[in-house]
């Protein structure tokens, strides 16, 4: 079966192109920074995070026709995309953070070859869709090797306080709903409510394995996005 890549949910083959091998998996490394101690054998090391992944793939170009049109549609399929998914993996995605594209062999009219190097974030993310809870406590199970940052709407009035993993989040003069992503490390409300003032309290994280989470107040509802994440 062939392996087809999709930019922001678009095949390869609508812009008749082919992946020419499979291309390595890649593992993000650990950011580490070694601080010398004198009198110390070998350097203390902070952890930093992980760093971005290079993701080399190679493709071809083979029609029965001229194809400089062709790399043109090509080039607008790779410009500006977010999301990399491969069609034997459906499931999962990579955040795009750059593409840089080869020089294009084109020695005879009708074929073409080149590599687009994508630079990506360093981890894969599960699809995953919002779930709505409307009864306090609830349990959820991460599945990835490495903490979510969730995205969680609370629908609710007045003072509520959220608590994920017996860490407490105030969130206070609520009139209908405030959003708490945090990936962006916001609050808002809509588009352009910045509602950061009504909370007080860490972003909240769901580890690997149990996750536990309730709240006090009058809520409705909550909607919570994992945003499950695998190294």
């Amino acid at each position: 079966m062939g392996l087809n890549v999709l930019l922001d949910g678009i095949k390869d083959e609508t812009v008749f192109l082919s992946v020419a091998n499979r291309p390595a998996i890649p593992t993000a490394k650990r950011k580490l920074k070694k601080i010398p101690v004198p009198g110390r054998d070998g350097d203390l090391t902070k952890f930093e995070g992980y760093e971005d992944v290079s993701l080399p793939i190679d493709f071809n170009i083979l029609e029965d026709r001229n194809i400089k049109g062709d790399i043109r549609k090509i080039k607008g399929w790779l410009m500006n995309k977010s999301v990399l998914t491969f069609s034997d993996d459906p499931n999962y995605f990579r955040k795009i953070k750059n593409i840089d594209i080869g020089n294009i062999d084109n020695e005879v009219e009708f074929y073409g070859a080149f590599t687009a190097d994508f630079l990506l974030g360093p981890f894969e993310y599960q699809k995953t869709v919002t779930k709505t809870y409307t009864t306090s406590p609830i349990t959820l199970m991460n599945p990835g090797t490495y903490f979510s940052q969730p995205l969680i709407k609370i629908i609710g009035t007045g003072t509520v306080v959220l608590t994920v993993n017996n860490v407490g989040i105030t969130l206070k003069n609520l009139t209908d709903e405030i959003i708490v992503d945090s990936e962006l490390g916001e609050a808002y409300k809509g588009l352009t409510s910045n509602m950061n003032d009504n909370m007080s309290g860490p972003f909240p994280l769901f580890v690997p394995g149990k996750n536990s989470i309730s709240w006090t107040g009058a809520v409705t509802k909550i909607e919570i996005d994992e945003r499950w994440r695998y190294l």
